[in-house]
């Protein structure tokens, strides 16, 4: 099967996804830092909005390949995720996610953390189908 035909660089750039959240004491551990499950859940997010943007189709996770967890981001710190499709397969697409964190009183950033999300996509009853198959809205522009 020829490459899916709108794999482009204006879609990719298109389906780009920033999500900025603060860290909340909801979000933290006995060490005043962000629970890594918590993270893992946003970066989860943003790599299905990104997914979603690409093609417009439902998708699943299937998988997460290495996952860093590099700094800590404390309680009152913002955190901002940044999700980018960096391939594309039959049925998947991979999305690399990455979390930067931020003092809002200094304004420094750091890297915290990253890793690759496989998302499926898959029919209303759940079964994986190509991408192929979708409806994939056209540019007009």
């Amino acid at each position: 099967m020829a490459p899916w035909p709108f794999d482009t660089p204006e879609r990719r750039a298109a389906a780009h996804t920033t999500m900025t959240e603060v860290v909340l004491p909801t979000d933290t551990n006995h060490y005043g830092t962000i629970f890594g499950g918590r993270l893992l859940d946003l970066m989860d997010r943003v790599a299905w909005l990104t997914a979603s943007r690409f093609c417009h189709l439902n998708f699943v996770t299937a998988s997460v390949d290495r996952i860093t967890f590099d700094a800590p981001i404390k309680e009152g710190h913002i955190i901002e995720l940044v999700g980018d499709v960096t391939e594309v397969r039959v049925h998947s697409l991979a999305v690399r996610v990455m979390a930067t964190g931020e003092d809002p009183l200094s304004g420094r950033r750091w890297h915290c953390s990253g890793g690759t999300f496989y998302m499926v996509c898959v029919d209303r009853t759940g079964r994986p189908i190509s991408l192929h198959q979708g409806p994939v809205v056209q540019d007009n522009g």
